[in-house]
């Protein structure tokens, strides 16, 4: 079933799990689920395994096959810690939309993997006026800074891409791709700032 989680008002309600857990873990296996009026912050996973997703998505999670939208909300200050753990702020497994919102100051930490330093979509993602910013991927073929998008396609509409970065754990540009944005299929980019 659907399930729309509406706070009052970004500025007003923030969650903060302290770096203590991740936020939202959305488990379901079908379903369209939706963000809406928050700030959600210092979410953080530790730990990875390969070939699972159990450590992705530092403040977000969303292992459905459904559709998960965040829209006017802020997410920033998340981590995932761990090697294969992606999206710093946000992992989707199905289709994800991100609309008037903020991604930033979020992070990947691994040795090997765990890309999309602030949004893994894995799914299909597509952006409507958010601000990307700031975030940033560490870890030998961990792909996108800020985006990192494969499987399905990449839409960037109306949107601000900038100031994130990545590179291995040794700090010298290993064989991941994309500061700002990864994409391993069609990609889009309209009215937008890169």
């Amino acid at each position: 079933e659907a399930l729309t989680i509406e706070g009052p008002g970004q500025e007003l309600l923030t969650i903060n799990a302290q770096e203590d857990s991740r936020i939202f873990d959305i488990t379901a296996t079908t379903g369209d689920f939706e963000v809406e009026g928050l700030t959600i912050t210092r979410g953080k996973t530790a730990g990875g395994v390969h070939g699972t997703d159990a450590f992705s998505g530092g403040a977000i999670r969303s292992i459905t096959t459904g559709n998960l939208t965040i829209d006017s909300s802020i997410v920033r200050d998340s981590s995932t810690n761990g090697n294969y753990a992606s999206g710093g702020a946000v992992f989707a497994l199905g289709s994800l939309t991100i609309t008037h919102s903020t991604i930033t100051n979020n992070s990947t930490i691994a040795e090997f993997g765990g890309g999309g330093g602030g949004i893994s979509a894995p799914g299909g993602l597509t952006i409507d006026q958010p601000i990307v910013s700031n975030n940033h991927t560490l870890g030998a073929d961990a792909h996108g800074g800020g985006i990192e998008s494969y499987n399905f396609g990449l839409i960037i509409l109306n949107s601000e891409v900038s100031g994130n970065s990545r590179g291995d754990a040794d700090r010298v540009v290993g064989a991941g791709d994309g500061g700002g944005i990864y994409s391993s299929r069609e990609t889009t980019i309209i009215n937008s700032t890169i």
